[in-house]
């Protein structure tokens, strides 16, 4: 019995020296410039009305054009899986459900110029633009029967009114 104690101690002794006497294989301990492109942000969760789909906007930074980049991804409630739903040219953000689950409206810069307002069926993943604004829209909202779409949007003050 002794003598599997002392095998036993010396095997803990040779591994601990082992392990002190090998290099740390881990992360970098300072935080490089070069780090910043390998950040992703959540943000803007958006949750299905039958629950079982989460859109939300992911956004991270490409290093090639030195900017960050916006598109929305979705969520499989059940299974966890995540895949692109709006990525590519431009930057896609603010997803908003329409009522019944069946379209999904957001805001993209695919086209060039402001962000303009588009409609993606699921079951189809067909997309429309339906605006043309000389500015982004913002607090997108879909009516309660889903025919209409709400949003808020700067418009330029066009200065006093005489007279």
């Amino acid at each position: 019995m002794k003598s599997v104690r002392v095998a036993l101690a010396a095997l803990a002794l040779c591994i601990s020296a082992a392990a002190i006497a090998a290099p740390a294989n881990g992360p970098e301990p300072r935080f490089t410039g070069s780090d910043l492109f390998n950040i992703t942000i959540a943000s803007d969760p958006q949750i299905s009305p039958d629950g079982r789909w989460i859109a939300y906007v992911r956004r991270s930074n490409d290093i090639m054009t030195d900017h960050a980049r916006s598109s929305i991804w979705l969520i499989d409630a059940a299974s966890g899986e995540q895949r692109p739903l709006v990525a590519g040219t431009g930057n896609h953000f603010s997803p908003r459900w329409s009522p019944h689950g069946r379209r999904l409206a957001y805001a993209s810069t695919s086209e060039g110029g402001a962000p303009q307002l588009f409609v993606r069926w699921m079951d189809t993943g067909q997309s429309a633009r339906i605006t043309g604004l000389p500015d982004s829209p913002q607090g997108i909202t879909w009516s309660p029967d889903g025919r209409r779409i709400a949003y808020l949007m700067n418009v330029p003050d066009d200065g006093p009114k005489l007279g």
